[in-house]
């Protein structure tokens, strides 16, 4: 006889009090490692005898590659219709059977109708042929632990348990895909990267979550065990947690940080090999078992540190340990599994996408108040710059400027080397002080190019002419050499290429006691006849550098010589500065020096062709090489006024002007210039910026405003070389600018250009 008549079956029994009955504790259970048993086999009596009852009534079958077979025994004594249900979204493979009524031996596969589009599997059970019956159930799971909660239930309890469910997984991910938009508009409103990687760890939370509540069928390809990229969303969000928690934490530890990148990469390579190696989720949760402890204490160390958007992090992750991980023991069967710890999980999932939403936006109003007092220290920085630019080079413009005037005197050989030594001495401090001005301007970003056409052979002939009284002074062999000739004039900042060759020069007669200093140029092979790609070294045979001293070199503030009694004097800014220049300029200054021995300095720079050689009107006149024939006479019979609230600049202009052949009247402020161009007519006029009561801006407005005086030229005076400052010149209405001090022969051009151009 059958072991399944040899009595009758008894444990559940569904009678019309029923409503909700919990299988499990009815199960009996036989575990197949082998996975190869079937169902006639199970009933035989070898192995009917080794079902084993659910004492436990567990839930969870922890991670096995083994099949379970299960039965359990129902008697029907109501009317009314029963279901069948399977709690758990089910991943792995379940099948059922139970006797067919013909024959008590025979068993049939899947005897009852499977509920569609449900979320989990449900079975709907046909008794209207068969009270008692006995049904087997064949579960298996792969990739996850195998979780088997299983109810007999009424109509109108499936419904009330139908809509809980569905309200409230509809409830979490709508909350997720309301979160994941949001940051994600975010993201494209302020291009700040750490929205996207919260959008991508929010995607991935939403779609474990999904792929666990199964809730629309059209993606149920989710959540089954034979989708390669089973266990992809785990390693993504793992992956995008870490990514995100290096932006919030703005890489406050190197190394930490460099172990946090390893680990990252390392996730994101995982992902592909899900699909070859097909990674079951145990693997998944030992590494982030492993991760986790360290990556708590770290936010927990940074957040009470003061660290303020690190502490949404924290209890973010405080929520998510004490509402996920009991979920997480219940699957390994080390608490009682239920629905309410699903639900508990899930609701914690939320709440950490919350927090961490917020923290995100802590971070962001942490990085607006760190670019507003940025922006406000640059602006105090800008003002301090300019305020120092003024005030230094201002009583320089008087120390050159005298010295220019004197010159032109009649002075004896004992004068002329006094005026010399002045010159030397105000050259080196003006020097200095474009150094730092310059420096600063390239730390705060402010610095700008001026690209103009020239001619290379006049900028070595200036090379050449600045250098070498210095070179031959200290018995040195100067040489400037273009290897091959470049007769096409050049479109570039030959302002700030003739500054770094200054330095360069400079730096190499300094560091020079004996032997040769050259300037070479090798123009270099291009595939364009619109480009010239031109090889500059300088080279000397001075104190050399040695390896370690290399290695800093363009650092700011750096000195080859350091020690304190230094031989060799400067502000350590020159081949920082130049350094920055060339990069500016789309070159590297390089290096290669043996101690002792001397050095060499090279960088390569590009420069656009201009096949015709013309006079462009909008370049400025400073940027021109020429010589005056007669400068003495280049401002003859020109009536110039000239406005300055100092006396001495005032003093120096005004003889500077009339040495140059021009009439001058002065104005010591802006009201005086106004009236005295009211009852003069000039032909251009030089504005001082900074006068007390109003500047050199809104004179020029109150200037301009007067139809009469639209086109006449106002060349602004100005200590200040902040090159953001240009344009304000232009929007108040001055023609062009000249900033102090200035040598007698940039007056003479500036002037000259603006004299000729009225009488265009």
């Amino acid at each position: 006889m059958s072991p399944l008549l040899q009595a009758e079956p008894v444990g559940l029994v569904l009678d019309d009090d029923a409503k909700n009955i919990k299988v499990n504790p009815y199960l009996y259970i036989l575990e197949d490692p082998d996975r190869k048993l079937t169902i006639e086999q199970i009933i035989s009596p070898e192995y009917a005898q080794q079902f084993v009852k659910n004492t436990t009534a567990r839930e969870s079958f922890n991670r096995s590659k083994s099949v379970y077979w299960m039965y359990f025994d129902i008697t029907i004594a109501s009317k009314q219709q029963w279901y069948l249900l399977f709690e758990h979204t089910l991943i792995g493979k379940l099948e059922l059977f139970t006797t067919s009524k013909s024959s008590p031996t025979a068993f049939i596969a899947s005897p009852f109708p499977q509920i569609k589009n449900y979320r989990t599997p449900l079975f709907q059970l046909n008794s209207r042929h068969q009270k008692k019956f006995r049904i087997y159930l064949r579960v298996s799971s792969s990739k996850r632990v195998l979780l088997l909660p299983i109810r007999l239930v009424k109509p109108l309890e499936l419904v009330k348990i139908s809509q809980f469910s569905n309200m409230f997984y509809l409830f979490i991910l709508a909350g997720l895909i309301i979160l994941s938009l949001y940051n994600l508009f975010l993201y494209f409103s302020l291009r700040e990267p750490s929205y996207l990687t919260l959008v991508v760890l929010i995607i991935a939370l939403l779609i474990i979550l999904y792929r666990d509540s199964n809730l629309f069928s059209v993606f149920s390809f989710l959540n089954k065990e034979s989708n390669y990229f089973f266990s992809a969303p785990e390693l993504i969000g793992m992956a995008a947690a870490l990514q995100y928690w290096r932006y919030i934490n703005e890489n406050s530890n190197v190394l930490l940080d460099r172990f946090l990148q390893i680990v990252i990469w390392v996730h994101l390579m995982m992902i592909p090999l899900t699909a070859l190696i097909s990674m079951d989720q145990y693997w998944v949760y030992l590494i982030a078992a492993i991760l986790l402890p360290i990556f708590i204490l770290w936010i927990s160390k940074t957040a009470w540190a003061g660290h303020q958007p690190t502490r949404g992090i924290y209890w973010a992750a405080i929520v998510f340990i004490l509402t996920v991980f009991p979920s997480q023991l219940a699957q390994i069967n080390l608490i009682q599994y239920s629905n309410n710890i699903i639900y508990l999980a899930h609701i914690g999932i939320l709440i950490a996408a919350l927090l961490l939403s917020l923290s995100q936006a802590e971070f962001i109003r942490k990085l607006r108040i760190r670019a507003e007092r940025l922006d406000a220290k640059n602006k105090a920085k800008d003002k301090f710059l300019s305020t120092m630019s003024h005030e230094l080079r201002t009583p320089m413009h008087a120390v050159v400027g005298a010295g220019e005037l004197l010159k032109q005197t009649f002075l004896t050989n004992e004068q002329n080397r006094y005026v010399k030594t002045l010159e030397t001495a105000s050259s080196h401090m003006l020097n200095t002080i474009d150094d730092i001005l310059d420096f600063s301007q390239i730390e705060g970003n402010y610095l700008k190019l001026k690209p103009v056409n020239f001619q290379l052979n006049h900028l070595l002939l200036e090379m050449q002419e600045l250098f070498h009284i210095p070179a031959t002074n200290k018995g040195l062999k100067l040489s400037i050499n273009l290897v091959s000739p470049v007769t096409d004039e050049l479109k570039g900042d030959v302002t700030r290429l003739s500054q770094v060759l200054v330095n360069l020069l400079g730096n190499a007669i300094k560091y020079t006691q004996s032997g040769t200093i050259e300037l070479r140029i090798e123009p270099l092979k291009s595939n364009s006849q619109y480009h010239v790609v031109l090889l500059f070294k300088i080279i000397d045979t001075g104190i050399g550098i040695d390896k370690q001293q290399q290695t800093q070199l363009f650092n700011p503030f750096y000195q080859v010589d350091e020690g304190s009694a230094r031989k060799f004097t400067g502000s350590g800014l020159g081949l920082s500065i130049s350094h920055h220049l060339i990069e500016k300029m789309g070159g590297k200054l390089e290096v290669q020096s043996t101690l002792g021995k001397g050095s060499c300095f090279f960088f390569t720079l590009v420069y656009p062709v201009n096949k015709r050689i013309t006079n462009n009107q909008s370049e400025h006149p400073q940027d021109k090489i020429e010589s005056l024939s007669n400068q003495a006479n280049a401002l003859e019979g020109a009536s110039v006024l000239l406005v300055d609230d100092d006396e001495i600049n005032l003093f120096i202009g005004e003889n500077s002007l009339q040495k140059l052949g021009a009439t001058v009247i002065t104005a010591d402020n802006g009201k005086e210039a106004i009236r005295q161009i009211e009852q003069h007519c000039f032909d251009f006029v030089f504005m001082d910026i900074n006068m007390p009561e109003m500047d050199g801006y809104e004179t020029t407005q109150q200037i301009r405003a007067n139809p009469n005086y639209q086109q006449l030229p106002i060349i602004a005076l100005t200590a200040d070389t902040m090159i953001n400052k240009k344009p304000r010149y232009i929007q108040s209405g001055m023609n062009d600018f000249l900033v102090k001090p200035f040598k007698i022969e940039e007056l003479s051009d500036i002037s000259e250009y603006w004299f000729k151009q009225k009488w265009k």
